[in-house]
């Protein structure tokens, strides 16, 4: 309730009193001076009751204003703090250096990836050079066309005169795992799903041996066999014809 509707209230109760006190003061009998000063002792306690009712009611009411007051001033202040920070919108000049600098630092990113790439290559070549001079070997480029380690059995076999190509040797691979399919089969894993490979999925397997782009180190595995004394050079080879399909 406002002020203005406890005052309203107030004169109401006002009247309601003056209503009692005539009440009261009719029934008061003629002449009997004990009611009559017991009668005035009740009007003066009526009136007082009223009296500080009304004067605490109006102070409740003054003291919620100034709260109230005080909270609009608040949040007038907090809303003038917002609106004297509004966004700064970037201007097409600053949205292109912005851009720009990304770009800048996406390169950098990139180009110090490929300098951590060459580095371990470079360390494993020369890792893989060291081996081979303990072993007094060296190492031969080969096409890293997806044939490598075909391409570095190829060339060991003709140094020791004994010429194969690079289809004679997938054919002698897929071959040879063909006939001794439980020597790889548990070895094998179907790409996608990384279950065993099937009997059907290792004969198709198999068959793209005898084509480009399969090659590794069950390969490997399935033709040192045939060439007994190339047997402790096949994982050398096999790290060879990985490290320059990577270079």
């Amino acid at each position: 309730m406002n002020e203005g509707g406890l005052k309203e209230k107030h004169r109401k109760e006002l009247k309601e009193l003056q209503a009692k006190i005539q009440a009261i003061k009719k029934s008061v009998p003629k002449g009997d001076k004990k009611a009559k000063k017991k009668s005035v002792e009740e009007i003066a306690l009526l009136q007082k009751e009223l009296s500080d009712r009304h004067e605490q009611e109006l102070k409740n009411v003054e003291s919620l204003s100034k709260d109230v007051e005080n909270i609009n001033i608040e949040d007038g202040v907090e809303k003038g703090e917002r609106q004297e920070e509004p966004v700064k919108k970037m201007s097409k000049s600053e949205k292109k250096r912005e851009a720009k600098a990304a770009a800048t630092q996406k390169k950098l990113e990139q180009i110090s990836e490929l300098s951590s790439e060459v580095t371990k290559r470079s360390t494993e070549h020369f890792k893989i050079t060291e081996y081979l001079k303990s072993l007094s070997l060296t190492q031969y480029e080969i096409p890293a066309d997806g044939n490598c380690m075909f391409y570095a059995l190829q060339h060991q076999l003709q140094d020791r005169g004994l010429p194969q190509s690079v289809n004679d040797l997938r054919e002698t691979a897929a071959n040879y795992m063909t006939q001794h399919q439980d020597d790889f089969l548990p070895y094998l894993v179907h790409p996608k799903t990384g279950d065993m490979l099937s009997l059907d999925e290792f004969a198709t397997y198999c068959q793209e041996i005898k084509q480009m782009g399969v090659g590794g180190m069950h390969e490997s595995h399935a033709i040192s066999p045939l060439f007994k004394y190339l047997s402790k050079y096949c994982r050398l080879m096999y790290l060879l014809s990985y490290s320059a399909r990577g270079m």
